[in-house]
C-alpha cells in the first residue's frame, strides 16, 4: 500500500453457490494473517464482513491482499469468484 492504514471490510461473490467442504477468505498484511475470515457457507455464492478502522493495521508499503482456504472436499471444482478488499487510509 502505499499509506499507512487499515483494512475495513471484506467481500466476496461467486458465479456459483458452494456445494461442499470448507472454504474461507482471509487477508494477509506483509505476508502475515490478518486473523481476517470470511467463511463461504454451503450454498451461498457471496458474503461480506466490516471491520471498525484501526483494527486491521497496515503500514506504507506493506503487500496487503485476499487469500482464499480451502480443503480437499470443497466443490465446485471450477468457480469464478471476486474478492474486494475495502481499506481506509490514515491521513499525514
Amino acid at each position: 500500500m502505499l499509506y499507512d492504514g487499515s483494512i475495513i471490510g471484506l467481500s466476496f461473490r461467486a458465479n456459483t453457490a458452494k456445494t461442499a467442504g470448507t472454504a474461507s477468505f482471509g487477508a494477509f498484511i506483509a505476508t502475515a494473517a490478518s486473523g481476517i475470515s470470511v467463511v463461504w457457507d454451503t450454498g451461498k455464492f457471496r458474503d461480506f464482513r466490516t471491520f471498525a478502522p484501526g483494527t486491521f493495521t497496515f503500514k506504507a508499503g506493506d503487500d496487503v491482499g485476499p487469500r482464499l482456504t480451502t480443503d480437499s472436499a470443497f466443490t465446485p471444482i471450477t468457480v469464478d469468484v471476486g474478492v474486494r478488499l475495502f481499506v481506509t487510509f490514515v491521513s499525514s
